[in-house]
């Protein structure tokens, strides 16, 4: 399929947001007749997420999907991935508790996995909620539009992944916090060489949220000294985790130098960067994505 790489990125999120509009207006209570709220959810994703971007990356041809790094990581990455955790869940913890306490009107605490009702039915909770997120939204972010806007530099791939990543939720109280988890996982993705890793970082943060989540919005109703003790604690783990994960990063990349691996960065023959970021930023596409995403976010408020 022979599209521009800065077409065919906004393109692709153009749809599957569309596709988010059309069907927030549609009782999809006939994709799940037992009244299942997570069987609709799981079909929902994958008729939004998994099959446009799966026939998108097929299009593509087998070399671009060589290039998505869809690899498992190694035992080496393991530490990165736990820091990486710690770093996602307490920042996000801390972002979240203040976006609560601006804006507690916009806000409700994300859905956790109800083991009350048996085991069976909290694990089916987590795998539709938690994994199949994780596994058909990392697919497209950091793996098709990173892939895209490669050829414009990574530094500018990771930071429009993570902004489509963000925009593309239609919740603009927590824009702040998908980007900032947007990002944790490009520089995953980039450090391990692996899409896979950053799936189940993606999915692990998901299942911690949907356990913990409630806690955080609870704090930030409430007033006193075990709220600033909680946001306290909160953003020193916040910190002392993204020390660890930064450092980890290091370690990675200078092991990747070491090891001779082949660099992300794009080499350029004609254009400089700022043409790259430019042709990228001023496709009419880019600004029909914007303003769909604006859409949905008035729409969904």
């Amino acid at each position: 399929m022979k599209i521009k790489n800065v077409h065919g990125a906004p393109l692709l999120l153009v749809i599957i947001s569309l596709l988010l509009i059309v069907f927030g207006f549609v009782d999809t209570s006939f994709l799940a007749p037992d009244g299942n709220e997570f069987l609709s959810s799981a079909v929902l994703q994958v008729l939004i997420f998994a099959i446009p971007s799966a026939i998108w990356a097929r299009a593509r041809g087998k070399g671009f999907l060589s290039r998505m790094r869809i690899t498992f990581f190694k035992a080496v990455d393991i530490p990165l991935l736990v820091y990486a955790l710690g770093f996602m869940f307490f920042a996000g913890a801390t972002l979240s508790f203040y976006m609560y306490r601006l804006a507690p009107g916009l806000f409700s605490a994300a859905g956790g996995a109800d083991f009350s009702r048996g085991v069976g039915y909290g694990i089916y909770a987590v795998v539709s909620v938690a994994i199949l997120p994780a596994v058909t939204e990392e697919f497209l972010f950091r793996g098709i539009i990173m892939t895209e806007y490669s050829r414009n530099g990574v530094a500018l791939s990771v930071v429009l992944s993570a902004l489509t990543f963000s925009l593309i939720h239609f919740e603009p109280v927590r824009i702040p916090v998908y980007f900032v988890l947007g990002i944790a996982l490009c520089l995953v993705t980039l450090a391990t060489r692996s899409l896979i890793a950053a799936m189940v970082l993606h999915a692990a943060y998901n299942a911690l949220v949907m356990f913990f989540d409630v806690y955080v919005y609870r704090a930030a109703l409430r007033q006193g000294g075990a709220t600033v003790l909680f946001t306290f604690i909160c953003t020193a783990l916040a910190l002392l985790f993204a020390f660890l994960f930064f450092s980890a990063l290091s370690r990675a990349y200078r092991d990747l130098g070491l090891r001779g691996a082949p660099s992300d960065h794009t080499k350029r023959k004609k254009k400089s960067s700022a043409s790259y970021v430019r042709e990228a930023l001023t496709s009419p596409l880019f600004f029909l994505l914007i303003a769909v995403s604006v859409a949905g976010i008035i729409i969904n408020l």
